[in-house]
This record gives structure tokens, C-alpha cells and sequence, in this order.
């Protein structure tokens, strides 16, 4: 049985405060985030000969790597297969063309949520939509039974423009 994040908030403490990446287009997925560093663009200074800085720069903002604890249907780490075979047909060694950028990229919200934020139900508190996502691929997936936790996994993304909400 898929567990919803609802699901997960409710029987642990521990994850009472989470944050959760939503697709707008998948509104039947739950991405549970176990780690993320949210990128945001800088401005780049340099120091003068005497000692002054000054703004010589931007860079923007790049790639973003999300950590998920994944159910035992394995939903999320089948979003993002499939999305990445959807660019890149393995078996053949070539990019697939596509019709429109839409059918390549995706935008995403990562949105934190507490249960401790209102007196009932659970309330988003803070969220940033990630513009132009692209999946780069996956690292690698450590398996164990020894320590009993969830399996988690990690796929690594580059992304246009991070905006907060």
C-alpha cells in the first residue's frame, strides 16, 4: 500500500516536519524528501588593490541533488526512470528529439509542511518552485538489511531558476 505523506507525518514525530517535492502535472505522487540543498543563484565579488569589494559577477544557479525515502512500490524512483529514458534511449546510445522543451523539462515545488504550525491538520509554512528541471541521473543505491531503515535513493538534477513562494 502507497503511504502518503499524511500517512507518514501521523505515526512519526520525527517526521512531523517534512518536506515534500510536488510535481503540479502528478498531483497523485508523493515525493518523501529525506535531503536536499536548495540552490540560489550568487553574486560573485572581487577585492580590489585596496582592499575594496566590489560585484563582479552572477552565477546561476545549477544543479540540485533530492534524497527521497522511497515506498515499497517504488513510485518515485519510476517517476524519475522513466522521465530520464523518456530523454535518453539507453539501449541505442542516443538523445530522443522532442516536439517541445515541455516534454523534457518540468517545474517542481518543494514544499515544507508541520503538523506543529496550526492547532489542526497539517500546514504547508514554506515553499520554493524549482523552474526547468532536468534529471541528470542517479547515485548510487545503497541495499541493506541490516539496519532496517527505509531505501532511499538519490537523483542528481540541474535546474534553471529556484523561486521562493
Amino acid at each position: 500500500m502507497f503511504r502518503t505523506m499524511s500517512q507518514y507525518r501521523q505515526f512519526e514525530d520525527q517526521l512531523a516536519n517534512m518536506w515534500g517535492l510536488i510535481f503540479p502535472d502528478y498531483p497523485n505522487l508523493d515525493f518523501h524528501l529525506v535531503e536536499t540543498t536548495i540552490p540560489f543563484s550568487q553574486l560573485v565579488t572581487e577585492t580590489r588593490k585596496s582592499g575594496k569589494k566590489y560585484y563582479s559577477d552572477y552565477t546561476p544557479t545549477d544543479s540540485v541533488s533530492f534524497t527521497f525515502r522511497e515506498t515499497e512500490l517504488f513510485s518515485s524512483f519510476n517517476f524519475f526512470q522513466k522521465w530520464l529514458e523518456s530523454i535518453y534511449d539507453y539501449e541505442k546510445g542516443v538523445f530522443k528529439v522532442f516536439t517541445s522543451e515541455r516534454q523534457k523539462y518540468k517545474n517542481a515545488i518543494i514544499q515544507f509542511s508541520s503538523k506543529f504550525a496550526g492547532t489542526t491538520g497539517i500546514i504547508p509554512t514554506k515553499s520554493f518552485e524549482l523552474i526547468g528541471l532536468l534529471p541528470l541521473g542517479f547515485s548510487e543505491i545503497s541495499l541493506s538489511n541490516d539496519t532496517g531503515e527505509p531505501l532511499q535513493f538519490t537523483v542528481n538534477m540541474t535546474v534553471e531558476k529556484v523561486k521562493p513562494l
